[in-house]
């Protein structure tokens, strides 16, 4: 499998996951699909575009002492922001449960992505 239909799949996986979540979490809100929706596209892009940030930052920062986790933490923050904004803009009911998980597997995947990129640096 290549990596770029490797990268779909995994996108697609987690358009489904976190859409569903968003619906399970705003299932009494008026506007649970659209929240849905949201968190879906948002998941969706974001997976496709987390590596290359985290790569971004990697090089942007100065190396040092624990430097590995500011990648991973701009980068997290800067896409749950975006997340956040979108929930806030369509009304999302329980923005703070629907975007929490998110962000705790995203920090993971984040700080685990940020090692391989040291390890395939040295």
């Amino acid at each position: 499998m290549t990596a770029k239909k490797y990268n779909y799949i995994s996108a697609f996986l987690a358009f489904l996951l976190w859409s569903a979540w968003a619906f399970f979490i705003n299932i009494d809100s008026e506007n649970v699909i659209i929240s849905a929706l949201s968190q879906g596209v948002a998941s969706f892009i974001i997976t496709l575009i987390m590596i290359k940030l985290l790569v971004y930052f990697y090089k942007m920062f100065p190396k040092g002492d624990w430097y590995f986790i500011l990648p991973s933490l701009v980068t997290v923050g800067v896409t749950s922001s975006f997340v956040v904004f979108i929930h806030f803009m369509v009304h999302t009911k329980n923005i703070f449960y629907t975007v929490l998980p998110t962000v705790i597997i995203a920090l993971l995947f984040a700080l685990y992505t940020t090692k391989k990129i040291i390890e395939e640096e040295y």
